[in-house]
């Protein structure tokens, strides 16, 4: 189960750990994933800890869309 990706099940042979630091100030990868998913990620849950590049991007650019609508949705 290590060799694919958490978000679209593919293989891939560059995975990224999710539970590995991110670098710089923000949320976790895993925060931004429970986040979109609504669903929590713990390490140990027996899904797999790895995320594609692809995968990731799409993660961190729904997670900032949902933060603006937030933001916007706060301020009207």
């Amino acid at each position: 189960m290590e060799a694919i990706c958490r978000v679209c099940l593919s293989d891939y042979d560059e995975l990224v750990n999710i539970f590995d630091e991110m670098p710089g100030p923000g949320p976790s990868i895993p925060d931004m994933i429970a986040q979109w998913s609504k669903y929590p990620v713990f390490k140990g849950d027996f899904l797999p800890e790895h995320i594609c590049p692809t995968c990731l991007e799409d993660v961190k650019t729904k997670y900032k869309n949902q933060i603006t609508m937030l933001k916007r949705t706060n301020h009207a």
